[in-house]
């Protein structure tokens, strides 16, 4: 049996990256291949825990404390992202290492070399594809207040917002990365995740 393939959705609050992987999953489901979604850190029962923590409103945590335990919680994740792709499941998940440069380095403050250096390394597995949906800070946020309640990240300035979008478009240009307009009808932007997805299918 073949290992799976792994495609990673990133992207900033409001972005439609939990809905936009799921969509992926049933449609590789679809074409015969045997997937799933995970949300990378909290898909392990530990990581859960930690990400609840961490997310939450009423913790004011320093960057550092964040950094170290999301890279604790995706560490975990990984481990059984890489048991899924041994198996020969294909792997859609939605936030990486990626998310930590852009939150906890542009977001929060915090030395986006540094981050990188310590986050890239909890991932086990590197991905064969990763797009970046990308939305105005506006249109993130009216998404997000439509949902309820807002964690920690989610209830931040639209200028902490606007950071982390810049240094997801800063990572895309400097990694090769695709990048898909997310304001756009979900369909469309389902379209186009397919798109480049479908060159990964034998």
């Amino acid at each position: 049996m073949s290992e799976g393939k792994l495609i990673i959705i990133e992207g900033g609050d409001g972005c439609g990256k939990t809905e936009q992987a799921k969509r992926l999953v049933g449609w590789l489901q679809s074409r015969g291949l045997q997937a799933s979604y995970v949300h990378v850190g909290r898909h392990a029962p530990v990581s859960a825990r930690i990400y609840d923590i961490v997310t939450d409103p009423g913790h004011e945590l320093h960057p550092e404390t964040k950094l170290w335990l999301y890279n604790a919680a995706e560490r975990e994740s990984s481990l059984v992202m890489q048991a899924l792709l041994r198996e020969g499941t294909w792997v859609v998940a939605d936030r990486s290492w990626r998310s930590r440069v852009a939150y906890q380095g542009a977001g929060e403050g915090l030395d986006r070399d540094m981050v990188e250096a310590s986050a890239r390394p909890s991932s086990v597995v590197e991905a064969d594809l990763c797009i970046i949906l990308d939305v105005p800070v506006a249109v993130g946020r009216a998404r997000v207040d439509g949902r309820g309640a807002r964690d920690w990240f989610e209830q931040q300035s639209d200028d902490f917002h606007e950071r982390i979008r810049d240094d997801y478009r800063r990572l895309a240009r400097r990694d090769g990365l695709p990048s898909v307009a997310a304001d756009r009808d979900i369909d469309a932007v389902t379209e186009d995740i397919r798109q480049l997805v479908l060159p990964l299918i034998p």
